[in-house]
């Protein structure tokens, strides 16, 4: 078990995720990875976010920590510079390695809770989080 960071990026209503086709299997997950030796959690998820998504993230507050296969931490972020869906990290660049389709999208925050967003219990809760505290994200 792995300790990892992940981001939660905003942006009109919508949360950055990346969709992962793999084995017969679609789902989503929030944009983050394993924390490096002698990296802070926060480091590693501004990291990962860098490779996956191709954008410079300034992270915020711990929104979410769960126990799931380690501990992981979600962050809120918050945008600084890049284009999403420039990532370069070697899930998108080795073919090689077999792991599937990576692909970057902005899923409308209300459709959440009809997709598979892992890991759940995290999803659940931000979803919960996120459109409580901004109710223009409530669906009408």
């Amino acid at each position: 078990m792995r300790d990892r960071a992940a981001a939660v990026l905003l942006k009109e209503n919508q949360i950055a995720l990346i969709k992962r086709s793999w084995k017969d299997e679609t789902y989503f997950v929030f944009p983050g990875g394993g924390i490096g030796e002698g990296e802070t959690p926060e480091q590693a998820a501004e990291r990962e976010v860098f490779e996956e998504l191709g954008l410079v993230v300034k992270v915020r507050d711990c929104l979410v920590q769960e126990q799931y296969e380690g501990t992981q931490f979600f962050f809120g972020a918050d945008i600084l510079s890049g284009e999403f869906g420039s990532g370069k990290g070697e899930e998108f660049m080795d073919p090689e390695r077999n792991r599937g389709k990576y692909e970057p999208v902005w899923l409308p925050i209300r459709e959440m809770s009809n997709k598979d967003v892992r890991p759940q219990n995290a999803a659940v809760k931000l979803q919960k989080l996120l459109v409580g505290a901004h109710p223009a994200n409530q669906e009408r």
